[in-house]
């Protein structure tokens, strides 16, 4: 077994113990047992993110490992966008998985990046942190600002629809270029 192989199967398991699944049977995990704990359930998911970053990495760890996605108009229409709203990273592991993995990841900063210096998202204070925020623009275009409940306690989080979506599709050669 290669060790792409073996980081595939790894997600696989990690992945189904962090939706509450036994791996090795396919059951539910029983309640009250030590898998079925909130903290090692997000921990399962984290672990799951890192692992599709690896495979996205064609294996290498970290974040120099994969070079920028080299961009293909036809790869690129091939991606239809999403009903319902996603976080720009969730999208962009969405295209990721339409696209051959070979020619490089799709970096959200270069979206992001593109995004802000188009007047789509501005950038603001909050909590004496400069943080990104959909801007009237963006807001007309689709991105909104959603309030989120997280472990560390409340915090905006800027959603995708699939107009949003589509206007990130349309102009990614422009955010790859500018990258």
């Amino acid at each position: 077994m290669t060790e792409m192989e073996k980081t595939k199967m790894a997600l696989e398991y990690v992945g189904k113990l962090a939706e509450g699944i036994d791996p090795l049977t396919d059951k539910p995990i029983e309640a009250g047992g030590v898998y079925d704990n909130t903290k090692l359930c997000r921990c399962f998911y984290y672990v799951a993110d890192i692992l599709k970053q690896v495979i996205a990495n064609g294996g290498q760890v970290g974040k120099g490992g994969k070079a920028v996605y080299i961009y293909d108009k036809a790869d690129v229409e091939k991606v239809r966008p999403l009903d319902g709203t996603l976080a720009v990273t969730k999208f962009i592991e969405y295209m990721q998985t339409q696209m051959e993995p070979e020619k490089g990841a799709i970096p959200y900063r270069a979206v992001t990046g593109w995004l802000l210096a188009n007047g789509y998202l501005e950038e603001r204070t909050h909590n004496g942190k400069p943080r990104k925020f959909a801007s009237p623009k963006g807001i007309a275009h689709g991105i909104t600002n959603m309030d989120v409940q997280g472990p560390n306690g409340n915090y905006t989080a800027i959603y995708y629809n699939k107009a949003a979506q589509q206007l990130i599709l349309d102009n990614l050669k422009a955010m790859l270029e500018r990258f």
